[in-house]
C-alpha cells in the first residue's frame, strides 16, 4: 500500500490518532487535535480524494479497510511523520489496489 501525498482539490483531511475516540462525528476529525481512533474508522469516514492523516504513535491489531475512492479520486492513507504511524498487526484491505 503506498502512503504518498496525492494533492487533490476540495480534499478533506480526516485525522487518526492513537488517544482519539471513534464516537465522534466526521466534522470533529477533520481537525488533528480531535481525531478518530482507529485507521478503520478514519478510512471509513473518508469520501473519494479525501486524505486519513495517521499521526505518530502504536495502532494494533487488525487493520481493516473497505475501499470508498474512486479509480480518478482515490482515498490516500498517510503518515503524519515518517515512521511516525506504527501498526502492530495485520492489514487487509477489500476493494483497494
Amino acid at each position: 500500500m503506498s502512503l504518498s501525498w496525492i494533492a487533490t482539490a476540495g480534499a478533506d483531511v480526516i485525522y487518526v490518532g492513537p488517544n482519539g475516540n471513534d464516537n465522534r462525528s466526521t466534522n470533529r476529525a477533520k481537525n488533528r487535535n480531535t481525531p478518530f481512533r482507529t485507521i478503520e474508522r478514519g478510512f471509513s469516514a473518508a469520501s473519494p480524494g479525501d486524505v486519513v492523516r495517521v499521526l505518530d504513535g502504536r495502532y494494533d491489531g487488525l487493520v481493516y479497510l473497505q475501499g470508498n475512492g474512486r479509480r480518478n479520486a482515490q482515498i490516500t492513507l498517510k503518515s503524519d511523520n515518517l515512521h511516525g504511524a506504527r501498526i502492530f498487526g495485520s492489514i487487509q484491505s477489500d476493494g483497494l489496489s
